[in-house]
C-alpha cells in the first residue's frame, strides 16, 4: 500500500519517460474516451500495431492473464445475432469485447502502478476537453449580432415561447441534453463523467498539498455543472450517491462527517429541484408513475418500454426472441399496445437487464449476471479491495437499469476498457 501511495502522491506527473514510452499508447486510448470514436479507434490501432512490432522483435507471447469474460459475451452476441439473422452492424461494435482485452494481454506493461495516475489523468484530461468543446460550441451557437449589438438566445428554436430551463425539456436548449453534448448520447456522457469524478477522487485522497487537494476538489465539483447541462437523470442521481459515500469515507470526525453528508443532501435536493428534467421526473414521481400510451417525452416513455418488454419476456423467458430479433419483436409489441412514440422511433427496452432477457433469455441474462457477479468477486479477492474495479461495476450495474449500455458503440467502449483494465489491476487494489 505504501508504494501505491508514493505512486499516486506525485502532484507533477510527467507524461514523457523513454523506459515507459511504449506505453504511451495506452493514455491517448484513455484520452480518446470521451472524444468521437474515431479518436479511440486511431489509438486502438496504433497499439495493435506496436503490439506486433514488439512481438515480432521479441519473437514470443506475453505470458500474462486473460480474462474470458468478455469474450464469452461477445460469443453470446455473436451465435445469437447468426441465428435470429440479425445485421452485422450489431457484432461490429462489440468487436471491442475480444478487440480490448487482447490487447491489454499484448501489453502487459499497461497494468503496470506506476502508470495508473497518468491513466487516470488521462482520462480526466480527456472527459475536460470535451467539456470545453461542448461549452464553446454551444456558445457559438449562442450569440449572434444584429445590427451591431451582442444577443444571446440558446433556445434552439429561438422564438419558441419557453425560458431558458424551460426550453431544455421542449424545443431544445444549446447548453442542454442532446444538443449540448457533441460526441455521446447525453446519458452515455453522464456516465462518463461521473466515473471520471471518482478517478478525481482517487487522485486527490493521495495527493500531498493543500493546493492541489483545493484544485483538485475544484474540478470534481466543477463536473456538477456538466451533469447538469447534460441533464441525465440516472447519472446525476449516480453522482450524488457516489460522493456520498466517497465523503463518508474521507477521514473526518464523526461530526463533521454528519453535516458534509447533510450538506451534499441539501446540495442534491437543491440541484434536482433547479434542473428542468429533475424536476419533472421528482414530480411525476411524488404524483405517482403511470402508463400513458400517449406519452410524448421523458421517464414516461421508458415506462411503456419497460412495459412492453415485460410482455415479451412473459413469453420467451427461456431463450429469448434472439439479439437479431429485438428491434422487430418490440416494434410489433408497441404498435400492439398502441404505444405511439416508442414505435415511431423504434425505441429500445432502455434496460441492460431487459435488453439481454428479451434476446437471449434466462440464459443470456444469466451469462452477463454471472460476469458481473466475478467482477465483483474479484474485487474482493485479495487482502486489498479494488475499488476502482467494485466502484465501476456498482456505477455501470445502476445506469444499466435505465439504458441499453451494451447495445452502442460508447457503452461497449467504456465497459470493455474500465472492465479490462481495472480488472486486470486487481492485484495492486486499494483499501476499503
Amino acid at each position: 500500500m505504501t508504494r501505491h501511495i508514493e505512486n499516486m502522491n506525485h502532484t507533477r506527473i510527467s507524461f514523457f519517460d523513454r523506459k515507459t514510452a511504449f506505453d504511451y499508447p495506452i493514455f491517448l486510448l484513455f484520452l480518446f474516451l470521451p472524444l468521437h470514436r474515431n479518436f479511440s479507434t486511431i489509438a486502438i490501432v496504433l497499439i495493435a500495431l506496436l503490439s506486433l512490432i514488439k512481438i515480432a522483435v521479441k519473437k514470443e507471447l506475453p505470458k500474462s492473464q486473460f480474462d474470458w469474460f468478455l469474450p464469452i459475451l461477445f460469443l453470446y452476441y455473436l451465435v445469437s445475432n447468426i441465428l435470429s439473422s440479425g445485421p452485422w452492424s450489431a457484432i461490429e461494435k462489440r468487436l471491442l469485447f475480444i478487440v480490448i482485452p487482447v490487447l491489454f494481454w499484448l501489453n502487459p506493461s499497461f497494468l503496470k502502478e506506476s502508470l495508473r495516475p497518468k491513466i487516470y489523468w488521462s482520462y480526466i484530461i480527456g472527459i475536460f476537453a470535451a467539456e470545453v468543446i461542448c461549452l464553446v460550441v454551444a456558445m457559438q451557437n449562442s450569440v449572434s449580432f444584429l445590427d451591431g449589438n451582442l444577443i444571446f438566445n440558446a433556445k434552439v428554436f429561438p422564438d419558441a415561447d419557453y425560458d431558458f430551463l424551460t426550453a431544455s425539456v421542449r424545443d431544445g436548449n444549446y447548453f442542454f441534453g442532446e444538443v449540448f453534448s457533441l460526441f455521446l448520447h447525453p446519458i452515455y456522457f453522464g456516465i462518463y463523467i461521473v466515473v471520471a469524478q471518482f478517478l478525481i477522487f482517487e487522485i486527490l485522497k493521495v495527493s500531498r498539498g493543500s493546493s492541489c487537494k483545493v484544485f483538485l476538489s475544484l474540478i470534481y465539483f466543477t463536473q456538477f455543472i456538466f451533469l447538469f447541462l447534460v441533464s441525465s437523470k440516472a447519472a446525476i442521481i449516480s453522482s450524488f450517491i457516489l460522493t456520498l459515500y466517497l465523503f463518508w469515507r474521507i477521514k473526518l470526525s464523526t461530526h463533521l462527517r454528519v453535516l458534509v453528508v447533510i450538506g451534499v443532501i441539501i446540495f442534491s435536493f437543491i440541484f434536482a429541484n433547479l434542473n428542468p428534467k429533475m424536476k419533472v421526473f421528482t414530480d411525476t414521481f411524488i404524483a405517482g408513475l403511470s402508463i400513458n400510451p400517449n406519452a410524448r417525452f421523458g421517464h414516461d416513455l421508458r415506462i411503456l418500454s419497460w412495459d412492453a418488454s415485460v410482455d415479451i419476456i412473459k413469453n420467451n423467458w427461456l431463450y429469448g426472441v434472439g439479439e437479431g430479433n429485438k428491434d422487430s419483436v418490440l416494434l410489433a409489441k408497441y404498435n400492439e399496445k398502441g404505444y405511439v412514440v416508442p414505435a415511431e422511433e423504434m425505441f429500445n427496452s432502455h434496460n441492460q437487464y431487459l435488453d439481454l432477457f428479451i434476446g437471449g433469455g434466462i440464459l443470456g441474462l444469466g451469462l452477463y449476471l454471472f460476469g458481473i457477479i466475478r467482477l465483483v468477486l474479484n474485487a474482493f479477492q485479495y487482502k486489498k479491495v479494488n475499488l476502482p474495479l467494485l466502484i465501476f461495476v456498482m456505477l455501470f450495474s445502476f445506469e444499466a437499469l435505465f439504458e441499453n449500455f451494451l447495445s452502442r458503440h460508447a457503452g461497449v467502449l467504456l465497459f470493455a476498457v474500465f472492465v479490462t483494465y481495472l480488472n486486470g489491476t486487481k492485484h495492486v487494489g486499494n483499501n476499503a
